[in-house]
C-alpha cells in the first residue's frame, strides 16, 4: 500500500493545482444537509467532538461516504474518518482513506489540499534517523518496482549469465522482489519459471505445491529445503492438502516436512526406488529436535542394507546411521 503514496502524493498535488481557484470549503464544518449522508456525517461528527467515540465516529464516517447524498459530503466523511483513524494510531487505514478520496472525489478541490497536507505529515521520515524507514517505502515505489520487474524478467535469459546476475542482485533486494516474483511462477517460459520458484524460496517464500512440482532447480540448493523445514503450520498444511495420493514426489515432500521418522517411513515403504536419493540427501533427517536415534535406527538401516537401492542413497543411509550413534559392535 506504501508503494501508492508517491502516484497518491502527485494525483493530490495535480487536482489542488488544476482547481486552485475552487471555492474553498473548510473540511472541519458539519455540513447543513438533509440527505442521508448528510445525517450520518453529523451524527459522526457528534460521535467525534461532543461524544468522544472515536470508534463510532469512524463506523459513521463510512456510513456517510458511502449513503446518498452530494459528493462533498461524502469527501468530507472520508476525510474526516481518515482524520480520526490517524488519532487512534492506525495511519496505514488512514492513508486507504485518502487513496479512496482522491481516487473517487477528485473534484473536492480544498478536501484534497488539505489531503495532501496531512498526508505529507503522516508519511514524513526524517532520513537522519529514519533512513531505514524511508529506504523501505522506496523498495516499493513504483519506479523502484519497475526495476525489480525488468530483473525479473531477466531470469528467463537464454544466457545464463545474464540470468545469474539478475538473480544475484534480486536476492541483494530481498523481500521488496517478491510481489514481482509471484507474478510468474507460472510462466510458461521454463526457465524463468525455474528461477522464479528458486528465487521465492531462497527469499522465505513457499509456492504452490504445483509449481515446487513442475521446477526441479531449486531440489539440488540445501538453502531451498531449509525454507521448506521452516514453513509455518499454515503452510504446512496448505502443501499437504494439494499433495496428490498418485504423485509419489508430492508423498515425498510432505512426508519431509512431517519430520525424520515420516521421511525415512515413506522412504522404505512407498518411495520409488530411484526417488529416495534426492529427498535423503537434501533433507536434514538427523533434527536433534524431532525422534530419539533409537527410532530413527531401524529405518536407516533398511535403506543401508537394501542392495536393490544405488551405493550413494545406502551411503547417505549409513552417514545416517554413524550421526546418531545407530552403529553398535555387533552392525
Amino acid at each position: 500500500m506504501r508503494a501508492m503514496i508517491p502516484f497518491l502524493i502527485a494525483n493530490l498535488l495535480l487536482v489542488s493545482g488544476s482547481l486552485a481557484a475552487a471555492p474553498r470549503a473548510c473540511a472541519e464544518d458539519a455540513p447543513d444537509d438533509a440527505s442521508a449522508a448528510g445525517k450520518s456525517y453529523r451524527d459522526g461528527w457528534w460521535a467525534e467532538t461532543g461524544g468522544g467515540n472515536l470508534n463510532q465516529a469512524i463506523d459513521l464516517y463510512e456510513k456517510a461516504a458511502v449513503a446518498d447524498g452530494p459528493a462533498s459530503v461524502k469527501a468530507r466523511a472520508l476525510y474526516r474518518k481518515a482524520v480520526v483513524l490517524q488519532r487512534i494510531g492506525k495511519t496505514e487505514d488512514a492513508i486507504r482513506a485518502l487513496e479512496r478520496l482522491a481516487k473517487d472525489h477528485p473534484l473536492e478541490a480544498a478536501l484534497q489540499t488539505d489531503a495532501r497536507t496531512r498526508l505529507a505529515e503522516w508519511t514524513a521520515v526524517d532520513l537522519k534517523t529514519s533512513f531505514a524507514e524511508w529506504y523501505r517505502r522506496y523498495q516499493y515505489s513504483p519506479e523502484f518496482q519497475a526495476k525489480i520487474v525488468d530483473l525479473v524478467l531477466k531470469l528467463g535469459a537464454t544466457d545464463a549469465s545474464v540470468g545469474l546476475a539478475a538473480s544475484s542482485e534480486i536476492l541483494t533486494i530481498g523481500t521488496p522482489a517478491i510481489p514481482a516474483l509471484r507474478q510468474h511462477v507460472e510462466s510458461s517460459n521454463a526457465q524463468l519459471r525455474e528461477r522464479v520458484v528458486s528465487a521465492l524460496l531462497l527469499l522465505g517464500e513457499i509456492p504452490s505445491l504445483e509449481a515446487l512440482r513442475r521446477t526441479s532447480g531449486w531440489r539440488s540448493d540445501y538453502r531451498c529445503w531449509m525454507t521448506l523445514r521452516l514453513a509455518t503450520a499454515e503452510v504446512r498444511a496448505r502443501l499437504s492438502a494439494d499433495a496428490k495420493a498418485d504423485q509419489p514426489w508430492d508423498q515425498g515432500l510432505v512426508a519431509a516436512l512431517d519430520g525424520p521418522l515420516a521421511l525415512l517411513t515413506w522412504a522404505n515403504d512407498a518411495a520409488p526406488k530411484d526417488m529416495i536419493h534426492p529427498f535423503l540427501s537434501q533433507t536434514v533427517i538427523w533434527d536433534r529436535k524431532g525422534p530419539e536415534p533409537v527410532e530413527l535406527r531401524a529405518p536407516l538401516l533398511t535403506i543401508a542394507e537394501n542392495k536393490a537401492l544405488d551405493y550413494s542413497t545406502r551411503e547417505i543411509a549409513t552417514y545416517g546411521l554413524l550421526t546418531i550413534h545407530g552403529v553398535d559392535v555387533a552392525l
